[in-house]
Formats: structure tokens, sequence, C-alpha cells
């Protein structure tokens, strides 16, 4: 009897471990579903660009929320693809910095799939994105350290992020997708910090699909200067400084109106960073407006 119950353990088949695989079998197999994802405002200008990679058959890409924030509409470049142009999306979390949109088309490559094990602190790991344009850009590092910020889950890496990395996998030595890579600490030295997989698991599961402009008008942040009366003396300037925070940029709009003084004129200024004019409206009598896409910076 105990032979014969040794014989019935030993055929039950024992699980399969996955194989890891080299840096470049991962590269191989992932490069062809790491998107490019162009961000452009409603002057149809590109106000930023970042990563993505291609989750499921029917076209679904996930990216960082903050690749398209403040987008009137969204190019997705797939390698040696035509790009895919995106008026909505499937879902975002502004807190955990995810979104994910979603490409007609047939001819989508190979899926990237997420584990739904948890990364150690010391696992390799392969990010791979289009940091400055330049598609298809692979690093490896390892897992520095796991973090958590409110209720993100952060994975810290020593595999390279750069602008234009944003919203590209990291994956782990299995090639399973673990996180997406979001930011670098700039006077660090391989600090780079990555969301984890689990947030893309339950945007999906809560996915609401609605247009750019639905989104723009959920987030859109309106900012008033407040109504005042400045006295410019005569042949003299006042400066009133304000800084655009927002990476997307803003719109500045507003009017003015002028009253008293020797004819009753003056000339209002936009100044730029290192003192470049942006706008000069010119003597002005009476009245005038202003509506000025701004990027970042100090004004």
């Amino acid at each position: 009897g105990a032979q014969e119950r040794a014989a019935e353990k030993s055929e039950k088949p024992s699980p399969i471990a996955p194989v890891t695989l080299t840096t470049a079998q991962i590269a191989d197999r992932a490069t062809p579903s790491v998107v490019i994802v162009e961000n452009f405002n409603g002057d149809g200008e590109k106000s930023g660009q970042g990563s993505g990679y291609v989750f499921s058959g029917d076209g679904i890409v996930i990216t960082n929320y903050h690749v398209i924030r403040g987008a009137k509409s969204l190019s997705v470049r797939i390698p040696g693809q035509e790009p895919y142009r995106i008026d909505s999306v499937l879902g975002y979390e502004i807190d955990h910095d995810v979104a994910a949109v979603q490409l007609i088309g047939s001819s989508l490559p190979a899926l990237l799939t997420e584990t739904i094990e948890e990364p150690k602190v010391g696992d390799r790991v392969v990010a791979i994105g289009a940091p400055l344009g330049l598609e298809s850009t692979v690093s490896e590092g390892i897992v520095s350290a796991l973090r958590n910020a409110g209720t993100m889950h952060i994975i810290q890496t020593t595999a390279s992020i750069s602008p234009g990395s944003s919203g590209g996998p990291l994956l782990n030595e299995y090639g399973k997708v673990i996180g997406l890579t979001t930011s670098t600490v700039l006077n660090g030295q391989s600090i780079n910090f990555v969301v984890s997989a689990r947030h893309i698991s339950g945007l999906l599961s809560r996915r609401q699909p609605i247009s750019l402009e639905e989104m723009l008008s959920q987030t859109q942040v309106s900012q008033p200067l407040m109504s005042s009366t400045i006295m410019v003396p005569a042949r003299s300037a006042m400066q009133l400084p304000f800084t655009v925070i927002g990476q997307q940029g803003a719109v500045l709009e507003g009017t003015y109106t002028i009253t008293g003084g020797t004819g009753r004129d003056v000339s209002v200024r936009l100044v730029g960073a290192g003192g470049v004019m942006i706008l000069n409206s010119g003597r002005v009598s009476g009245s005038g407006q202003i509506q000025r896409r701004l990027p970042k910076g100090s004004y």
C-alpha cells in the first residue's frame, strides 16, 4: 500500500518554474509592444511626449496619467506603424498616475502581461521606453527599494529613466510587467521611481471611457488673479511676476482697463525666462485683452 501511494505521488506533475530571461531576450520580446505617446494641446501643438505599452490584444495601451494630462488629442506610435490618433480615454487615476487608452486596429504587436507577484529588493529589472523620443531604449538595473506614498505603491530602481521614458514598462527577469516607469531624481544617481503594476489592474477594473475633452473639463485647474487697481507712475513700469507650475502649461487670459494718466496710454508686456518678450501690446488706450498659452515657467 505504501509503495502504491508513493507511485501516485510521483505521478503528480510538479509545478513548472518560471524561466528567467536574459536582458536581450526580454528586450526582444517586449520592445514591439512599447509605444510612444504624443500629447497635443488645444492649438494643435505638441506639448509633451512619453511612453506606454500594449496591454491586450484589443488594443488597450497603458501609460502614466501625467503623459496625457492636458491633451486635446493624443498620438500613439507603435514602432514601424503609422501613428494612431486618439481622442478618448478608457480611464485615468491622478493619485496613482496611471491611464489607459484604446487603439482600433488589426496589426497590434505581441502583448505584455503583468505579474501578480510582488518584486523583491535586489531583483533584476529591465526598463523600456523612448527617452527624449529615442524609441526602443532599453536599460537594466535592480529593485533598490519598495515604498508607499499615500495609497501609491512605488518601486525604486537603478534602471535608468529619462524624460520621455514615463509610462514605459518595467519588467522583471521573467519578462513580466511589474510597473510603469514614472520619474527620476535629477540630482541623485540611479534613483528612479516606478508605479506598481497593481495600480494598472485597479484602473482597468474601474474603467470609465470618456473623451479627452471631458477629461480636460474634469481636471482643468483655474487660478484666478484677483481684480485689482494698480497705480503706475508716468514713464515707469510695474512688474506682476507669476509662475506657471503645471507640466502641461496653462492659458493666461483676462482683460484690463486703463483710466487716468496723461494721454491715458499704457503698454502691457509679457516677458518669459531670460527676459524674452512673449507679448507686447503696444500702446493701449481704454482697455485690452490677453489670451496666451504659456509653457511651465516664470513670467
